[in-house]
């Protein structure tokens, strides 16, 4: 470990003299978050969360929301320190502090037994429910005016407003008209979400949820968006693909009853904001190949 990043924690966590161990919670990918092990003054052990950023608005915005939701008494991890700005392998950086859950995160990664896929499915879309229904909760709180808002009109004008080279491509033109004549008619209410309905962000102990990590992009915003990513990166067999494999996307939008003209809306213009940032030069055929088939499905819906 870093003198840097083992003196920050220590500072962030004044009960502990000596960290003992770090690990990863996902060796071989990425190196943060993990877990550390500290060893206090009092002779006893103790373990938190170290998360580490080159952006440290993103990880002040996160501790903002996590204190939120700690004080509505949701589970999320307690927020002991940071962001710290430290200095890592010749890389600025922030690093937050916090508490570990329990449980694990839901499985997910290159995942072939449907029947843990099905769970999965199940509780990811409780665990959804449990955030959407904090809606209320949030908007009561002193800090509610602190949590962003998107909306499916504001993901469109930026689109719009930002440009590029796609905005010349025929179907990413004809699928923005689209846009801006049918997102109108279909309207739903903003709820809170942590913005990446990701299983892996989704905790559970005893085969019950017993906690959400990642608040990052915490916003207000339309329920449905979420889970469009699962259709655009469906082709993805290790991680994302697990999703179609066990009909997450029809699981939800059956027990919502989101029309499929509504979620095709959606769907569409989640998939030209990820086009959007990709270089055309190679281009994402298989989310382009999405859009285009939603945009046929949703006209043949609209006749």
């Amino acid at each position: 470990m870093h003198d840097t990043l083992q003196d920050a924690i220590l500072h962030l966590y004044p009960q502990a003299t000596a960290i003992i161990d770090i690990h990863s919670y996902r060796p071989g990918y990425l190196p943060y978050p993990a877990r550390v092990t500290l060893q206090t003054a009092a002779g006893h052990s103790a373990v938190c969360v170290v998360k580490v950023s080159a952006d440290r608005d993103r990880l002040a915005y996160e501790a903002q929301m996590l204190r939120m939701l700690r004080d509505l008494h949701f589970p999320v991890p307690e927020v002991f320190g940071g962001p710290t700005n430290i200095t890592l392998a010749r890389e600025p950086v922030a690093i937050l502090l916090m508490s570990e859950l329990p449980g694990h995160p839901l499985p997910w990664i290159d995942l072939t037994d449907l029947a843990t896929a099905h769970r999965t499915c199940q509780h990811l879309l409780a665990a959804v429910a449990a955030l959407h229904a904090y809606t209320a909760p949030v908007l009561t709180h002193p800090t509610a005016t602190q949590v962003r808002t998107s909306t499916l009109e504001s993901e469109l004008q930026t689109i719009n407003a930002q440009g590029g080279p796609w905005c010349a491509a025929p179907f990413f033109r004809d699928a923005l008209v689209l846009m801006q004549t049918t997102l109108p008619r279909f309207p739903a209410p903003l709820v809170f979400s942590n913005g990446d309905y990701n299983p892996l962000n989704v905790l559970v102990h005893d085969d019950a949820l017993s906690g959400w990590i990642d608040f990052e992009h915490a916003c207000f915003e339309d329920p449905h968006i979420g889970f469009a990513k699962f259709v655009l990166w469906a082709d993805d067999r290790y991680g994302w693909g697990t999703g179609a494999q066990a009909g997450l996307v029809e699981r939800y939008v059956y027990a919502q009853q989101v029309a499929p003209a509504a979620f095709f809306v959606r769907l569409i213009l989640r998939g030209l904001h990820h086009i959007q940032g990709t270089d055309p030069i190679h281009p994402p055929r298989y989310m382009i190949q999405v859009v285009k088939d939603t945009v046929s499905r949703l006209t043949q819906a609209l006749v």
